[in-house]
C-alpha cells in the first residue's frame, strides 16, 4: 500500500510540474522575445580593425599599431584596457613584449620598433563593456 501511495504521489507531482511548464500565455512569449532582442543589441560582440603605420613596417623604425574597436557599428571610446604583445616568429611566450595604448582620434594606438626583419605576431587584448577580446595578427617586417 505504501508503495502505491508513493507512485501516486510521484505521478501527481509530475503532472503539476508539466502543467506549470505549459501554462505560459502567448503574451508571455511575446514579451520574452522582445527582451532577447534588446539583450542581443546590448551584448553585441566587439569588432576590431588593426592597422600599422607606416603600412610597410621597417626594422628599427617606430611603427604605430592602431586598433579600432566598434560595437553595434559605433566606435568604442570607453575601453577599460587595450594593449598588445609583440614577439618574433619562432620564439616562446616568455619573449613577448607588452605595449600599452592610448586613445587617439577614436582608436587605441601604441608604438613599437621591431628590432629585426622577419615575421612577427601582434596579439591585442581588449577589455571593454564587460567583454574581453584578444586575437593575433601577423606582420612582415622589412629590412
Amino acid at each position: 500500500m505504501k508503495r502505491e501511495g508513493l507512485h501516486l504521489l510521484c505521478w501527481m507531482v509530475a503532472v503539476v510540474v508539466l502543467t506549470a511548464c505549459g501554462a505560459a500565455t502567448e503574451h508571455d512569449h511575446q514579451d520574452h522575445g522582445k527582451e532577447q532582442t534588446q539583450d542581443a543589441d546590448v551584448e553585441a560582440p566587439l569588432e576590431t580593425t588593426v592597422t600599422f603605420a607606416p603600412e610597410t613596417v621597417q626594422a628599427g623604425e617606430e611603427t604605430t599599431v592602431r586598433i579600432e574597436i566598434t560595437q553595434n557599428g559605433e566606435t568604442v571610446k570607453d575601453a577599460n584596457q587595450v594593449s598588445f604583445d609583440v614577439w618574433p616568429e619562432g620564439t616562446s611566450a616568455e619573449e613577448r613584449e607588452k605595449v600599452e595604448t592610448e586613445l587617439v582620434n577614436g582608436a587605441y594606438q601604441g608604438t613599437y620598433s621591431f628590432p629585426e626583419a622577419g615575421e612577427y605576431h601582434v596579439m591585442y587584448h581588449i577589455t571593454a563593456r564587460g567583454d574581453h577580446r584578444m586575437d593575433t595578427v601577423e606582420v612582415s617586417v622589412q629590412p
